[in-house]
């Protein structure tokens, strides 16, 4: 099947569910990349002032926030004057299966800092 016929107010619910599960875990990371930066730092700062090799560059991975694309497809949604909307089966994959390309980094990323990224 190339595209289907959704209700607009259920593909609504689905993208508004995906995006606070979506924004919970990017949160979760974020605190724990903050974490793993000051714990970085710490270890830096003592170094320094014991004397020993100090290590200035840290390679860690910023958390990802896709945040934008179900902000996007919401507000489309929102506007749309039907109560039906026909998506394309990468559009359902995206919005409500939550599968979108760029998933796979994102669990990738955000995994490193969070335990809830792995669900």
């Amino acid at each position: 099947m190339k595209q289907v016929n959704v209700k607009v107010a259920d593909l609504l619910i689905r993208l508004e569910e995906n995006r606070m599960n979506h924004r919970a875990i990017f949160k979760s990371a974020l605190a724990g990349y903050r974490k793993e930066v000051i714990k970085q730092l710490d270890v830096a700062l003592k170094d320094a002032t014991e004397g020993r090799k100090i290590q200035t560059a840290f390679y860690l991975s910023k958390p990802v926030d896709q945040t934008k694309d179900y902000d996007q497809a919401i507000l489309m949604l929102k506007m749309h004057t039907e109560d039906e909307i026909t998506v394309t089966s990468t559009e359902f994959s995206n919005y409500v299966m939550d599968d979108w390309s760029w998933k796979d980094d994102f669990i990738l990323t955000n995994s490193a800092y969070t335990a809830i990224a792995d669900k």
